[in-house]
């Protein structure tokens, strides 16, 4: 005999994002794609290196932690999930060092080429 009741599963808490580097490929597609993410992914926090960029995006898309490049390790140390990283290639290899022990998932295949140290 089946049971009337319907069991309700616990709703999974959506994974915390934050975008690293606002530059083209992250205002045509990363953060759009946030739209269609929710309720399952959380747009958290956001990282440039340009002051009027971070705070346009940032009411656009409803984020109030805006971080620069320099400020990042504060926002790695609290707790932030994962990342998404669009970043111009000066900063990748920053960038990278700041987040080797905290889960990420990248963009596109970042290498580092040893004989010139450059992504």
């Amino acid at each position: 005999m089946k049971s009337n009741k319907t069991r309700k599963t616990p709703r999974a808490k959506p994974l915390r994002f934050a975008v690293i580097g606002l530059g083209h490929i992250a205002q045509a597609a990363l953060l759009p794609a946030f739209e269609h993410g929710r309720p399952h992914a959380d747009l958290s926090a956001l990282v440039s290196g340009d002051r009027k960029k971070l705070d346009l995006l940032g009411k656009r898309y409803g984020v109030k932690r805006l971080h620069s490049y320099e400020e990042s390790p504060e926002l790695f140390a609290s707790g932030m999930l994962v990342s998404m990283k669009s970043t111009p290639t000066k900063r990748r290899r920053p960038t990278l060092r700041q987040e080797m022990r905290r889960p990420a998932v990248p963009r596109e295949p970042t290498m580092i080429h040893a004989e010139s140290g450059h992504g």
